[in-house]
């Protein structure tokens, strides 16, 4: 397409040709805003042709002087006597926004890992994943808008997020060009404040068991560094706190509190959001550095640009990123969504380390039974006690937990195998009902109908695997048996067959080789919502609190 220099051109995707082609049109403003969503607008004339045209909804590109500004799907139009103002809706913010939600758990993964995944689960996008940082994060979705999770992703990592070339989400440091000071150029003010200046940042907090941690950026050292520190009483992850300290770091070592400037598009329209401009202007105290540019909207013929405007307080960053809950997207150290405790007739955390021949049911259901513990030992993990058993003990919580032919039922928990080998290890066992266990490197659950005929379940070989931390639960609703691995659904078999009754006892952990912990068994199925909880949250509050302690 022939652009002439100095002039906007705007061209659409025409179906009938499979191509594009020009579009006469009046543009008004593009704006590239890291506030809000990107949009674009231009006048047409009222025409049949162009009110069809609008109606259809289809992919425009806007070029300046042969520089692509912007791509994005004509998506709304303001419409009078003579003319149409079409809005245009950035192409990659519009699928990711129109996307079906996302419902998956992440513990510890790289956020390029966690976009990448979620960008291949948007069907019939083919939106790429350009820039990302490898930063892990530990995050939750619930029926969590696309759109969503990538503007969290950037908050969680102190950073920003852009589309590019309609087909590409990017999340980092966006631009980084380098531009000398264009020949005409407006300021009208500035603000400096140097007060807060630093060469460090820490932030002390706590995470969700109530240790402290800091997270920390900038110089390596005491000595002649300017420190500041902050405070977050909520309970946030190593991570996180890192991100936000990086973050407000980089607001800290700018003495600017805004610079409204602006030059013509002729002179700025290679510009983007995240460059650096050389500015010489004494009078307003700008002596030759690069500044910022940090928010920017082009019009007809002018660029506009705000440089190195500091940002939201620490303390609001973070409270920002507690607020993603209603937005379906919740951190570690989220409140609860408060499970619903029916059915829960046994819960045993088998973190007491004293006595060690006895450990609680902390069920509410109304006479709970404490289980006995048999060659077992206390092993202490990254928070608390853990009960290891070598292959040889187990845990007897007796006969007073029975799923009968018309119960629906759920029995999973947290464990972590030693090793593996072709023994069958169980985590719980109940003679002539289920069995819930692994055998090599298969997570195997069994079922007894009331004919006494035994179905085996097998995950996917490699789904356990020595040393891994391990979340898994069975439910069953009286017709499909699930699986869950690290509360994700991994397989459901249809099975309308009823539970054969038993009075046998149940045992935790026989022939277990490794750590067991938070081991649980339920009279109802579990939906999908509430495993994602078990696996996300600690229940131990929940129920101390339904039970008057545990």
């Amino acid at each position: 397409m022939v652009v002439q220099t100095g002039t906007w051109e705007i061209e659409y995707f025409d179906r009938g040709i499979d191509n594009f082609v020009p579009l006469r049109a009046e543009i008004d403003q593009v704006v590239d805003d890291l506030g809000g969503d990107s949009n674009a607008s231009f006048y047409l004339p009222n025409t049949n042709f162009n009110r069809d045209l609008v109606d259809t909804g289809v992919l425009v590109n806007v070029y300046f002087n042969g520089w692509l500004q912007y791509s994005g799907i004509l998506s709304a139009a303001d419409v009078s006597s003579t003319k149409i103002k079409a809005v245009l809706l950035d192409t990659v913010i519009l699928m990711l926004d129109e996307a079906e939600p996302v419902t998956d758990v992440y513990d510890q993964v790289p956020a390029n890992e966690i976009l990448a995944d979620v960008l291949s689960k948007t069907p019939g996008s083919g939106i790429n994943l350009g820039a990302c940082p490898t930063a892990e994060i530990s995050v939750v979705f619930y029926k969590a808008n696309r759109l969503d999770i990538v503007k969290f992703i950037a908050d969680a990592t102190g950073l920003e997020y852009w589309p590019t070339n309609g087909d590409t989400i990017n999340i980092g440091l966006r631009g980084n060009n380098y531009w000398n000071c264009p020949e005409r150029l407006f300021i009208s003010k500035r603000g400096l404040d140097r007060s807060k200046i630093a060469d460090k940042v820490i932030i002390r907090g706590v995470n969700q068991w109530g240790q402290h941690l800091t997270g920390e950026a900038g110089y390596s050292g005491w000595i002649g560094a300017r420190v500041r520190v902050f405070n977050e009483d909520t309970p946030a992850d190593q991570t996180t706190l890192q991100n936000i300290a990086a973050k407000k770091l980089v607001e800290l070592q700018s003495d600017s509190t805004g610079t409204p400037i602006s030059t013509l598009m002729t002179m700025g329209y290679q510009y983007n959001v995240g460059d650096f401009i050389n500015i010489y202007r004494p009078k307003y105290m700008l002596w030759g550095n690069w500044y910022h540019i940090v928010q920017m909207t082009k019009s007809k013929i002018k660029v506009s640009m705000q440089l190195d405007k500091p940002k939201q307080t620490v303390e609001k960053t973070i409270a920002d990123l507690r607020n993603w809950e209603k937005n379906g997207i919740y951190l570690p150290s989220c409140t609860s969504w408060s499970i619903n405790l029916q059915g829960l007739v046994g819960l045993y955390h088998l973190n007491e380390g004293n006595p060690s021949t006895a450990t609680k049911d902390s069920s509410p259901r109304d006479t709970p039974v404490d289980g006995t513990i048999v060659n077992g030992y206390w092993q202490m993990g990254p928070v608390c006690q853990m009960l290891t058993l070598a292959g040889d003990g187990y845990i007897d919580i007796e006969d007073s937990i029975s799923f009968n032919s018309t119960n629906a039922f759920s029995v999973g928990g947290w464990f972590s195998p030693s090793q593996l080998n072709s023994t069958h290890r169980y985590l719980a066992h109940k003679d002539g009902q289920f069995t819930l266990g692994y055998i090599d490197n298969v997570l195997r659950f069994t079922f007894t109908a009331s004919d006494l005929g035994i179905q085996t379940f097998d995950s996917d070989a490699g789904k356990i695997k020595a040393g891994a931390r391990l979340f898994v639960m069975i439910t069953f609703d009286g017709l499909t048996v699930k699986m869950y691995i690290n509360a994700q659904l991994h397989k459901s078999w249809s099975h309308p067959y009823p539970l054969n009754t038993s009075t046998n006892k149940v045992y935790l952990g026989m022939f277990l080789q490794g750590a067991l912990a938070e081991m649980m068994l339920w009279s109802r199925a579990l939906v999908d919502q509430e495993v994602t909880e078990l696996y996300f949250f600690p229940l131990n509050r929940v129920v101390q609190t339904a039970t008057g302690g545990s």
